[in-house]
């Protein structure tokens, strides 16, 4: 009889819980629609997202794919160049070799074009949205701290401890590097690593906007931790639903503008240089 009065009284405190939840939520949900309502009466130039979503498309699986893997090759070809021309020499066949790269962009590139065509990304009230051919894939809640501006594609703001591990793994790994051949050439590599991102980002954003107005060495927003579609933590290409590309100015102007509405300026976003 005990026991049975026990999870009785466990089972009426959790109904209680839940009903409590429940309340909380409609009065939440009550105090939200009557602050909507306010906005609209009182600043014209409030926007109900609900209502007229802003839709953009998605670049992020183009970038996934090729920013991270192209910047590594070309540094690597662009940190022997320069080390062969110290020597007076040039190095054809490391030019030949830009060619697999480059060749590689171009077919990541016709997949945007044909397949990733469209992927898109919705921005409402409470959530950003993204969506592949129409299908919902990952609704992300805007969390201030949460969000910032990669140099690359991705970054870690809030690292665990398998992060700090990795860092250090890194740190190492960069340190071996610099013994075993030379701080010269290393130093080439780490150039050529950052300096082949920023030329890629250049020029997809031309390619992409038909405009050299806007182009931003940030241009990216991360707005929560990677969804990766391979089952292996840090699968670095199967990164997704998680980055926004602000593709021209007036994608950009349009996403600040709805940031703003939230309080959130996103020039003051925290940046990030980290590779990975």
């Amino acid at each position: 009889m005990d026991n049975e009065k026990i999870m009785r009284e466990k089972a009426e405190q959790m109904t209680k819980k839940a009903e409590m939840k429940i309340q909380q939520a409609k009065e939440k949900e009550a105090k939200y629609q009557q602050w909507l309502e306010n906005k609209k009466q009182t600043d014209p130039n409030f926007r109900d997202y609900d209502k007229e979503p802003l839709i953009i498309q998605s670049y992020e699986e183009f970038f996934v794919l090729t920013l991270w893997i192209s910047s590594f090759v070309f540094a690597g070809i662009f940190a022997g160049i320069l080390n062969e021309l110290r020597w007076g020499k040039v190095p054809q066949e490391l030019l030949w070799l830009s060619l697999i790269p480059i060749g590689y962009i171009v077919i990541v590139a016709i997949l945007q074009k044909f397949k990733f065509k469209n992927h898109k990304i919705k921005f409402t009230n409470h959530h950003i949205e993204f969506y592949d051919y129409g299908k919902l894939k990952r609704k992300c809640n805007i969390i201030q701290d949460e969000l910032a501006k990669p140099f690359f594609t991705q970054c870690t703001m809030k690292k665990s401890m398998f992060d700090i591990f990795f860092d250090l793994f890194m740190l190492i790994v960069i340190s071996l590097t610099f013994l075993s051949t030379g701080i010269l050439k290393t130093m080439y590599f780490l150039l050529s690593f950052y300096f082949s991102n920023l030329i890629l980002k250049f020029f997809a954003f031309v390619f992409i906007s038909k405009n050299l107005n806007g182009f931003k060495i940030f241009p990216f927003i991360q707005i929560a931790m990677p969804h990766h579609t391979v089952p292996m933590y840090g699968a670095l290409l199967s990164a997704r639903y998680y980055l926004i590309y602000l593709y021209n100015d007036e994608i950009y102007k349009e996403v600040k503008k709805y940031f703003l509405q939230k309080n959130i300026n996103i020039d003051n976003l925290p940046k990030s240089y980290n590779i990975l």
